[in-house]
């Protein structure tokens, strides 16, 4: 929160209860709330109907992967509210498209991914499905080249510790063949030669 320009005034740790979560919801001051878990379909999963009780819920489930679970609206305070989802690589990715463009926008930065971009060729073919818009971790390679790894649904987190940075399939798009341009965004601390780089954030986002 803190790189995106956002200043954090609380942490708490409500263990699905849905009266402190509901006083949480309420709370004055606040621009922004984010909320981690109890966002998916299951019986103990009330951040959703809780929101919707204390002020509006927008939306709950988006075609995002990972991150099919998240939600946003707002609390009866004004806040902003993001839910994210519990699991750790649907809960970045859903902190990162949705929760993070809103700090940074609020904060006077600019809303795009804040990560370095490059283009680069794939060297195998990155599979998705329609109607989805999902994250693939890829590893860079010295020639210009990129190749996907195991996804976030396969190997959770493991994958971004392992990735060199990530590749955004549209909704409308079974993926990439082998050979295609595609644009990756690179993760923090990848050290890549300068002629690979795209400085800033990459407009299109």
């Amino acid at each position: 929160m803190q790189r995106d320009g956002g200043i954090l005034a609380d942490l708490c740790h409500i263990d699905r209860d849905r009266r402190k979560l509901h006083d949480a919801l309420t709370a004055p001051g606040l621009d922004i709330l984010l909320v981690a878990g109890a966002t998916g379909n299951g019986t103990d999963d009330f951040a959703g109907a809780v929101l919707a009780e204390v002020g509006e819920l927008a939306i709950h489930g988006v075609a995002l992967s990972p991150g099919e679970s998240a939600g946003m609206g707002r609390a009866g305070a004004g806040a902003l509210v993001f839910l994210l989802p519990g699991a750790p690589a649907a809960c970045l990715w859903a902190y990162e498209l949705f929760a993070g463009r809103a700090i940074r926008r609020l904060g006077g930065r600019n809303p795009a991914l804040p990560f370095r971009s490059t283009e680069m060729l794939t060297n195998r073919k990155i599979v998705s499905r329609i109607g989805v818009t999902e994250i693939c971790p890829v590893r860079c390679r010295d020639n210009r080249s990129v190749e996907p790894i195991a996804s976030f649904a396969e190997a959770g987190l493991m994958s971004a510790s392992r990735a060199d940075g990530f590749v955004i399939i549209p909704e409308g798009s079974e993926g990439f063949p082998e050979g295609a341009a595609v644009t990756v965004y690179l993760q923090q601390g990848f050290d890549a030669p300068s002629s690979l780089i795209s400085e800033g954030p990459d407009p299109k986002s």
